[in-house]
């Protein structure tokens, strides 16, 4: 008894470590804890469990003003954390009430209680937490939605099973967007191993792959930190301040248990998170006959090879809904090294629509 009381006093103040390393670089963005924004664990119910959603939620000055702005939902990428939007929140803030999260099962959401083994797991396990969240917070309210990579993907799933809650959604270089064969699949497998350079690099990613390696497990090897290194350094391009806090951050993030972070590998193939055809969002949307909701899809201009279902939904008369945005001279991730201009682009596609 005393040894789990003892392990729970650990647990909480672990949690209040964590949380204040993340409102400690969200200053470096000129956000202030409980001025500009609140972080609210929200709790939801699901088949019997108890879950907590760690969310970030944008203030604005007025009630008036939050009244008059369009609902934003935002859903991060491959690592299911909210602060890969942070440079973002501010411009967002302008046009949006901007509620982020981590991934139900990841970051600082509940670790707890989650067996995933499946893709059929995966997609019901986060369908059912998120549509849980988005009833709670919304009830009835039209919302526009958000996501990045893995964020992307779950966004267009949202879309086929709550649609009278949607208004507009924007796939931020989705993963698993294009319709591919096992044949198409296993010509670019097999194209990805080409080449001495290529193939090397390509043997330690697949079996990184194959490992089903999570943050926290990269972490515990020296090509694992150098990739964290390289992510937050080079990918995120952070001056010296904000990587410092960063990293404490993220090294804070790495010690927690694992919860949903597997279940990516259940859900896509090697290489680049590609869905066999019918799981695929080409697929979901054309299936569901999706057309009378504004989707918008934004790609960098580097990205043309693994997103031919965009241009293949674009040309489509019968999804006349269906916009390609093009982030000029950027390249994958753009999210991270443009997010000026993508947040810009997201309130003029929003302003469209009013």
């Amino acid at each position: 008894m005393m040894h789990e009381k003892l392990l729970n006093i650990k647990e909480e103040e672990s949690k209040k470590q964590i949380l204040n390393n993340e409102i400690l670089f969200l200053e470096t963005q000129n956000l202030i804890y409980q001025l500009h924004y609140d972080i609210i664990d929200y709790e939801i119910q699901w088949q019997q469990n108890c879950y907590y959603i760690h969310t970030f939620v944008m203030k604005s000055d007025q009630q008036e003003t939050i009244k008059k702005k369009q609902t934003l939902l935002l859903l991060p990428g491959n690592f299911g954390l909210h602060m890969i939007y942070a440079k973002m929140y501010k411009e967002l803030n302008q046009s949006f009430n901007i509620y982020s999260i981590d991934l139900p099962g990841m970051g600082q959401s509940s670790k707890q209680q989650i067996q995933i083994n499946s893709r059929d797991q995966a997609i019901e396990f986060y369908l059912g937490t998120l549509k849980k969240l988005i009833n709670l917070l919304f009830d009835k309210q039209k919302i526009s939605i958000a996501g990045y990579q893995l964020g992307g993907y779950l966004a267009s799933q949202l879309l086929a099973t709550c649609i009278e809650n949607i208004e507009n959604v924007f796939l931020l270089s989705p993963i698993g967007l294009t319709f591919y064969t096992k044949d198409q699949i296993q010509q670019i497998q097999s194209t990805n191993m080409e080449g001495f350079f290529k193939k090397s690099m390509s043997s330690q990613y697949k079996k990184l792959w194959d490992n089903q390696s999570t943050l926290q497990q990269l972490s515990k090897n020296w090509v694992g930190l150098y990739l964290i290194r390289d992510y937050l350094k080079n990918i995120l391009q952070l001056n010296e301040q904000e990587f410092k806090l960063a990293k404490v951050y993220i090294n804070d993030v790495v010690n927690l248990p694992i919860g949903s972070e597997k279940s990516i590998y259940n859900m896509f193939l090697f290489p680049n998170y590609i869905s066999l055809g019918e799981y695929s969002i080409e697929y979901l949307l054309k299936s569901k006959w999706i057309n009378n909701i504004p989707i918008f899809i934004y790609l960098g201009d580097n990205e043309n090879t693994l997103n031919k279902g965009a241009y293949k939904l674009k040309m489509d008369e019968n999804f006349k809904n269906i916009q390609i945005r093009y982030l000029s001279n950027t390249q994958y991730p753009f999210l991270v090294k443009n997010s000026s201009e993508v947040a810009k682009q997201i309130i003029e596609d929003s302003r469209l629509l009013i």
